[in-house]
Protein backbone atom coordinates (compact mmCIF):
# COMPACT_ATOMS: atom_id res chain seq x y z
CA UNK A 1 0.00 0.00 0.00
CA UNK A 2 2.49 2.43 0.93
CA UNK A 3 4.02 2.40 -3.01
CA UNK A 4 0.74 3.77 -3.64
CA UNK A 5 1.66 6.93 -1.82
CA UNK A 6 5.34 6.84 -3.71
CA UNK A 7 3.50 7.10 -6.63
CA UNK A 8 1.51 9.83 -5.99
CA UNK A 9 4.57 11.74 -4.15
CA UNK A 10 6.45 11.10 -7.57
CA UNK A 11 3.61 12.19 -9.29
CA UNK A 12 3.49 15.22 -7.39
CA UNK A 13 6.42 16.52 -7.14
CA UNK A 14 7.22 15.79 -10.86
CA UNK A 15 4.92 17.81 -11.45
CA UNK A 16 5.80 20.64 -8.72
CA UNK A 17 8.44 22.68 -10.70
CA UNK A 18 6.82 22.83 -14.55
CA UNK A 19 3.54 23.74 -12.82
CA UNK A 20 5.20 26.66 -10.33
CA UNK A 21 7.26 28.27 -13.46
CA UNK A 22 3.74 28.61 -15.25
CA UNK A 23 1.88 29.99 -12.33
CA UNK A 24 5.22 31.84 -11.88
CA UNK A 25 4.83 33.52 -15.58
CA UNK A 26 1.16 34.32 -14.89
CA UNK A 27 1.34 35.93 -11.74
CA UNK A 28 4.13 38.19 -13.27
CA UNK A 29 6.11 37.37 -9.91
CA UNK A 30 7.42 34.69 -8.13
CA UNK A 31 6.65 36.37 -4.59
CA UNK A 32 3.03 36.20 -5.77
CA UNK A 33 3.28 32.45 -6.65
CA UNK A 34 5.29 31.64 -3.50
CA UNK A 35 2.22 32.88 -1.54
CA UNK A 36 -0.47 30.37 -3.57
CA UNK A 37 2.14 27.78 -3.16
CA UNK A 38 2.15 28.07 0.56
CA UNK A 39 -1.95 28.93 0.58
CA UNK A 40 -1.83 25.43 -1.03
CA UNK A 41 0.06 24.22 1.76
CA UNK A 42 -1.75 25.57 4.81
CA UNK A 43 -5.12 24.45 2.84
CA UNK A 44 -3.69 20.72 2.17
CA UNK A 45 -2.11 20.98 5.87
CA UNK A 46 -5.56 21.67 7.32
CA UNK A 47 -8.46 20.07 5.73
CA UNK A 48 -6.07 16.10 5.17
CA UNK A 49 -4.56 16.38 8.83
CA UNK A 50 -7.90 17.68 10.22
CA UNK A 51 -9.63 15.23 8.79
CA UNK A 52 -7.62 12.15 9.25
CA UNK A 53 -7.75 13.64 12.96
CA UNK A 54 -11.24 14.04 12.70
CA UNK A 55 -11.95 10.71 11.70
CA UNK A 56 -9.35 8.47 12.88
CA UNK A 57 -7.95 8.05 16.10
CA UNK A 58 -4.17 8.78 16.04
CA UNK A 59 -1.54 7.34 18.70
CA UNK A 60 0.88 9.95 20.88
CA UNK A 61 -0.27 13.54 22.19
CA UNK A 62 1.79 16.80 21.07
CA UNK A 63 4.97 17.26 22.82
CA UNK A 64 6.82 20.14 22.70
CA UNK A 65 9.94 18.24 20.65
CA UNK A 66 7.49 16.98 17.79
CA UNK A 67 5.96 20.04 17.25
CA UNK A 68 9.23 21.70 17.04
CA UNK A 69 10.85 19.46 14.83
CA UNK A 70 7.32 18.84 12.93
CA UNK A 71 7.65 22.89 12.23
CA UNK A 72 11.00 22.80 11.15
CA UNK A 73 10.48 19.94 8.71
CA UNK A 74 7.90 22.61 7.43
CA UNK A 75 9.98 25.42 7.43
CA UNK A 76 12.29 22.95 5.66
CA UNK A 77 9.66 22.11 2.67
CA UNK A 78 8.78 26.13 2.73
CA UNK A 79 12.31 26.95 2.32
CA UNK A 80 12.76 24.28 -0.67
CA UNK A 81 9.75 25.56 -2.56
CA UNK A 82 11.27 29.63 -1.77
CA UNK A 83 14.44 28.14 -3.20
CA UNK A 84 12.19 26.45 -6.67
CA UNK A 85 10.67 29.86 -7.13
CA UNK A 86 13.31 31.63 -6.89
CA UNK A 87 15.98 29.46 -9.05
CA UNK A 88 13.18 30.02 -11.64
CA UNK A 89 12.74 33.74 -11.45
CA UNK A 90 16.54 34.36 -11.74
CA UNK A 91 16.81 32.16 -14.86
CA UNK A 92 16.53 28.45 -14.39
CA UNK A 93 14.62 26.31 -16.41
CA UNK A 94 11.76 23.70 -14.61
CA UNK A 95 13.86 21.24 -17.39
CA UNK A 96 17.20 21.97 -15.21
CA UNK A 97 15.66 22.93 -11.83
CA UNK A 98 13.52 19.57 -11.92
CA UNK A 99 16.54 17.19 -12.58
CA UNK A 100 19.25 18.79 -9.88
CA UNK A 101 16.96 19.43 -6.94
CA UNK A 102 15.43 15.71 -7.07
CA UNK A 103 18.76 14.30 -7.40
CA UNK A 104 20.71 15.57 -4.84
CA UNK A 105 18.32 16.16 -2.75
CA UNK A 106 17.62 12.34 -1.82
CA UNK A 107 21.56 11.98 -1.33
CA UNK A 108 21.71 15.53 1.17
CA UNK A 109 17.98 13.28 2.62
CA UNK A 110 20.50 10.02 3.12
CA UNK A 111 23.21 11.74 4.61
CA UNK A 112 21.19 13.91 7.00
CA UNK A 113 18.88 10.69 7.95
CA UNK A 114 22.67 8.89 8.79
CA UNK A 115 23.73 12.16 10.90
CA UNK A 116 20.38 11.81 13.18
CA UNK A 117 20.50 7.99 13.15
CA UNK A 118 24.23 6.75 12.95
CA UNK A 119 24.77 3.89 10.75
CA UNK A 120 24.94 0.12 12.95
CA UNK A 121 27.70 -0.58 10.03
CA UNK A 122 30.60 1.00 8.13
CA UNK A 123 29.21 2.91 5.17
CA UNK A 124 29.71 0.23 2.02
CA UNK A 125 31.98 1.83 -0.93
CA UNK A 126 28.97 1.90 -3.42
CA UNK A 127 26.93 4.03 -1.36
CA UNK A 128 29.52 6.53 -2.79
CA UNK A 129 29.94 4.72 -5.94
CA UNK A 130 25.62 5.59 -6.35
CA UNK A 131 26.16 9.77 -5.83
CA UNK A 132 28.95 9.64 -8.45
CA UNK A 133 26.36 7.61 -10.35
CA UNK A 134 23.11 10.35 -9.70
CA UNK A 135 25.89 13.44 -10.41
CA UNK A 136 26.47 11.49 -14.12
CA UNK A 137 23.45 10.66 -14.32
CA UNK A 138 22.26 14.19 -13.73
CA UNK A 139 24.93 15.57 -15.89
CA UNK A 140 23.78 13.65 -19.22
CA UNK A 141 19.86 14.57 -18.20
CA UNK A 142 20.67 18.17 -18.34
CA UNK A 143 23.38 17.79 -21.30
CA UNK A 144 20.84 15.51 -23.33
CA UNK A 145 17.44 16.69 -22.60
CA UNK A 146 15.18 16.97 -25.66
CA UNK A 147 15.00 20.48 -26.83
Amino acid sequence: MWLVFVVIAALSWGSYIPTIRIGQVALGSPFRAFLFISLAYTIMGIVVSGGMLSFTTQPGAYTMRGMTISTLAGLLGAGGALGVVLALYNGGTPTAVTPLIFSFAPIVGTIVGMLIAPPKMAINPLFFVGIAVVAVGTAMVLAYQPH
